[in-house]
């Protein structure tokens, strides 16, 4: 028997498929931007919500990438996001996943984010679902897990410990429950009882974002992305 699809050869035709999107983040180009918007990077990804004057592309070093830095004035900020927020929200707030590795290359001076995101402003977390680091807070070395609805945000620190290394992070989406893993282990798990229904409940995109502290750059590398409905 042949099939005209290697969907048809383990699916039934009665089952659609879930959505499902990612990316290695190669062939992408490289710039540098001082303001406005730069979209096309690669595929449906987008440099967005520019304050200074800011550099991307492909990270040509040992490990690969794609890297996002900062200027050097204080409180810069640049996000990479795939597509924009009226088109590209189509993630199932009841059920989805997400999965990225991720490097940092510092620890300090810095605030940063990525994850599931219902919108891409600077500072927002409408309906979000996300990894962040901010050093203003306690304890400022760790990772936090945080949910939103509407602005309304809970985060809980995993206690690991930020670094410089390559880490593989995952988020999961439920009708009842939120759950970060780090490395493949369970870190945070976020429901009505300790996120006080803070859960996403809206469509949501995969965002990445980095802003410095202070007047030193600060960047922010990924080179693997996975975003799915389950």
């Amino acid at each position: 028997m042949t099939f005209s699809s290697v969907y048809q050869m383990f699916d039934p035709f009665t089952t659609v498929r879930k959505q499902h999107t990612w990316s290695w983040f190669s062939g992408s180009s490289s710039g540098s931007i001082s303001g406005g918007t730069t979209t096309g990077i690669l595929d449906d990804w987008s440099i967005t919500n520019n304050v200074g004057s800011n550099s991307y592309g492909v990270n040509d070093e040992v490990d690969g990438g794609f890297k996002i830095t900062t200027g050097t004035a204080s409180n810069c900020v640049l996000t990479l996001n795939n597509g924009n927020n009226a088109t590209h929200k189509w993630t199932d707030p009841t059920n989805c996943v997400w999965i990225a590795v991720i490097k940092q290359f510092q620890t300090t001076n810095q605030k940063c984010d990525f994850g599931l995101r219902g919108t891409t402003s600077t500072g927002a977390t409408n309906n979000a679902n996300h990894f962040k680091q901010h050093t203003s807070w306690s304890p400022s070395d760790e990772w936090f897990y945080e949910t939103s609805q509407n602005n309304t945000a809970k985060e809980i620190s995993t206690g690991v410990t930020v670094d410089t290394a390559w880490h593989t992070f995952k988020g999961e989406q439920s009708s009842s429950s939120c759950s970060g893993s780090i490395d493949g282990v369970l870190k945070v798990t976020m429901d009505d009882t300790n996120a006080s229904g803070k859960r996403p409940n809206d469509r949501q995109q995969f965002t990445m974002q980095m802003q410095n502290l202070s007047g030193v750059s600060r960047s922010l590398a990924i080179r693997y992305v996975e975003v799915y409905n389950t």
